[in-house]
């Protein structure tokens, strides 16, 4: 092909200058990705030296915790620790540590907040603090201490050899054999010095003996019991068969097992019903529904349904499963759903750890969901419920900020992060625009708790 000499110049110009542009165009995005290396080398080396400045302020936290002699030091103490070890937590979690699954770490930096708040709020109400709650604190301190070394000599040696992203990379690499010996090794027979890397090994730190308090982060919470299903008695596969079918209101040839599922006496049968998907879970102690899920209409179709139905359909769905003098507290409308809760009400006192969830289809009314877990876990029959004694619902209104007025006071029992239960009195308020419902304890007269209230078209909730 005959091509002139202009349209060849112009052609090999162009030629000239896209080989340039590419070639400079490589030549920055290698030496992007070598600067960005090199950043990530200097980003690792600063949260390994934030890590160690938090858990070395961790260490002197707790020990100081220990000699705390008025409420306002502890509590003074306590927000600098749950700073901290939000701190050590966020650093900890920019490292690349994701695959070495930290639990006994990471626990421990949840719970030395929580549990320093714990001791906290019992100075404030006057309480002393019992032996073993002082051999916990004892204990938290030690692993701190140990923690905050080890975290010191790693944090000496990247800083002072000037580690790069590789190299401190590298120092959190785990062998595939440490993972299949861990796998066929039972718990807690893993001694620290078959630790891989130094990370790993803080796992070897913490004592296997039972850490519990009134918290989130107690280890009485780690086992799901329930006083009230251990009192009955087991029913078998053909029981819980007959009794899922009644709820459904279908016959028993439709429903098939699945499974079982849970442990303690939290295990359950799992029944499904193919005609539209929906999946029981009966407790194997009692035949309680422990929950219902349903594909239904929620999500499609027109609403033909009106808010005073679906509450109908949800009480008689609740009667059904043996779910009596059930009141509702809170709903929300999501979608084509409206999501109902309710609670135990008994001799007037709302009973909130027993809450029960229902979400009825705003389509045809039918109920597609119920979760009972929490009622079932925390349902007891023994619970006290006797207000005699303390102080009197003037004197709780008495307590609550002068900016707020009283609507109306109910009797409640709502429970402790550790889920123990507390007798208040639930005091309805308003200021202006602001709804509230403050919780007064009703032995001690301390607020301890207080949530705000919203109420539109989408609902009614709290928070």
């Amino acid at each position: 092909m005959y091509i002139r000499r202009r349209s060849f110049v112009l052609i090999l110009s162009f030629a000239l200058f896209a080989t340039a542009i590419t070639g400079g165009f490589l030549f920055c995005e290698a030496k992007n990705n070598a600067s960005l290396v090199s950043d990530n080398g200097y980003g690792y080396q600063r949260d390994i030296a934030n890590l160690a400045v938090s858990l070395d302020q961790i260490s002197r936290g707790l020990q100081k915790a220990k000699y705390a002699a008025t409420p306002y030091r502890s509590a003074a103490i306590a927000a600098e620790l749950l700073a901290e070890a939000e701190s050590a937590r966020t650093s900890l979690s920019s490292l690349p540590t994701y695959e070495l699954m930290l639990e006994k770490t990471n626990e421990f930096l949840s719970r030395v907040g929580d549990y320093s708040m714990y001791l906290t709020r019992k100075a404030i109400n006057g309480e002393t603090v019992t032996a073993e709650e002082m051999a916990n604190l004892n204990s938290l301190a030690q692993s701190a201490a140990i923690l905050a070394d080890k975290m010191a000599e790693i944090e000496a040696s990247v800083i002072g050899d000037n580690m790069d992203y590789d190299t401190i990379s590298d120092m959190f690499d785990v062998p595939d054999e440490y993972w299949a010996k861990s796998i066929e090794t039972s718990a807690g027979e893993l001694s620290g010095t078959e630790a891989p890397n130094d990370f790993l090994g803080f796992e070897e730190i913490f004592p296997s003996s039972s850490f519990n308090y009134d918290g989130l982060y107690s280890d009485h919470l780690k086992t799901v019991t329930s006083p009230f299903l251990d009192s009955l008695e087991a029913i078998t596969e053909k029981e819980a068969k007959e009794k899922a079918a009644a709820i459904l209101g279908c016959p028993v040839e439709d429903l098939s097992l699945t499974g079982d599922v849970g442990t303690t006496s939290m295990k359950c049968y799992v029944f499904t019903r193919g005609q539209n998907g929906a999946t029981v879970y009966l407790t194997k102690q009692g035949g309680y529904l422990y929950s219902y899920s349903s594909n239904g209409n929620a999500t499609t179709g027109d609403i033909s349904v009106d808010e005073d139905t679906a509450v109908a359909s949800a009480e008689e769905f609740l009667a059904k499963c043996g779910y009596s003098n059930c009141g509702r507290a809170y709903w929300q409308y999501q979608d084509n759903l409206i999501m109902l809760t309710y609670v135990t009400i008994d001799n007037g006192v709302r009973i909130y750890p027993e809450e029960i969830k229902v979400g009825v289809s705003l389509t045809d009314g039918q109920v597609v969901y119920c979760d009972a877990s929490r009622h079932l876990i925390s349902k007891n029959s023994s619970r006290d419920l006797e207000f005699e004694g303390g102080i009197s619902e003037e004197e709780a209104v008495a307590t609550i900020s002068s900016l707020l007025e009283t609507q109306n006071v109910e009797k409640a029992v709502i429970q402790t992060p550790g889920n123990r239960d507390i007798l208040c009195y639930e005091i309805h308020c308003k200021s202006d625009d602001t709804e509230m419902v403050v919780y007064i304890n009703a032995q001690t007269g301390a607020e301890e708790e207080s949530l705000l209230l919203t109420r539109n078209e989408e609902g009614y909730w709290a928070k």
